[in-house]
């Protein structure tokens, strides 16, 4: 169908006339939206437009003038418009259709537009780490989430079901925010970490990684049973030492500061004599972390006293008198 080049030009110094809408504005029926779908773009207001253009950024998309509409050829497989109302649907979008739609109106004078976001449904969210075996304090996690599919992406960190704080010391997001460092890991750093990928039509999360971080020894106690103050010569001891390990640290037993020669996590002294009074160290080592922990303690023994008697001196009591 021919137009006359009088009508475009109408519409031209139409369009380069009209005013911004007043309380007009244009209604997408679901934005953003997903690949493929279908969208219509309407006035909050429904005016009739007698005179007008439907843009895309720039580009034309359809032409309103008295008595009927042209639709450019790029689009006329996909649009569909009411005259009426001056709605206007699109079929089957693509990510290029994201921009600004903009409706110029010459009769009534107005200019209203909307920014539309279509976007790719995530899918196949997988999480990696560089290492899944770590010491305390020396090394570094990284975790990177992947998606197969999907735009628009934002993601959010989360570890034993908490969210990791972005402004958190250690803690550093790259990537656009698929790869989470983690400098100077500690033992609560374990996880399970996860990851979840979202956008304005989609959301979806990885499995679960568990990290296996070796620490310690450290904060290490040695408990004596039975626990006293001093004990009786003859008296059964038991010393046991414990720290808070990953593995377990091996123990090794010195008597003021002499080596004797016993390892494991507890000793027992049997029928003790005084000479065995002292300090009791254990010394603590973690084959992992390659660090050493200690912790001592005094144990008296001594011997009991018996047949406590008591005496008189001088003579007889008097009153007054020191006796």
């Amino acid at each position: 169908m021919e137009y006359p080049m009088a009508t475009f030009l109408t519409i031209i110094l139409l369009t380069i006339a009209a005013d911004p809408a007043c309380g007009k504005s244009i209604i997408a029926s679901r934005n953003p939206l997903p690949v493929g779908s279908d969208v219509t773009l309407s006035l909050s207001n429904q005016t009739t437009v007698i005179v007008g253009t439907w843009l895309f950024g720039s580009i034309p998309i359809l032409i309103i003038y008295d008595g009927g509409s042209f639709i450019f050829p790029p689009w006329q497989e996909r649009i569909t418009f009411n005259r009426t109302s001056a709605e206007l649907s699109i079929k089957s979008l693509q990510m290029s259709d994201s921009g600004i739609y903009k409706l110029t109106g010459g009769e009534p004078s107005f200019e209203v537009e909307i920014a539309l976001s279509v976007q790719e449904l995530i899918s196949n969210v997988t999480l990696s780490a560089n290492t899944a075996h770590l010491v305390e304090f020396n090394d570094s996690a990284v975790f990177t989430c992947s998606v197969s599919n999907g735009s628009s992406l934002s993601y959010v960190w989360t570890n034993n079901g908490s969210v990791v704080p972005q402004d958190a010391d250690g803690v550093l997001l790259s990537g656009g925010g698929a790869v989470l460092t983690i400098a100077n890991v500690t033992r609560y750093d374990r996880g399970p970490f996860m990851c979840t990928v979202f956008n304005g039509v989609s959301r979806e999360s990885s499995a679960l990684i568990l990290l296996h971080i070796s620490y310690g020894p450290s904060n290490p106690k040695m408990v004596p049973r039975p626990m006293m103050v001093a004990y009786k010569t003859g008296s059964n001891i038991t010393l046991s030492c414990h720290a808070e390990s990953s593995p377990p640290a091996t123990v090794h037993w010195f008597f003021n500061d002499m080596d004797l020669s016993l390892s494991g996590p507890e000793i027992q002294l049997i029928h003790t004599k005084e000479n065995q009074t002292g300090y009791y160290m254990c010394r603590l080592y973690n084959p992992v972390t390659c660090r050493y922990n200690s912790v001592k303690t005094m144990v008296r023994i001594l011997d009991p006293i018996y047949h406590v008697s008591v005496s008189r001196a001088g003579g007889p009591v008097i009153l007054g008198q020191v006796f």
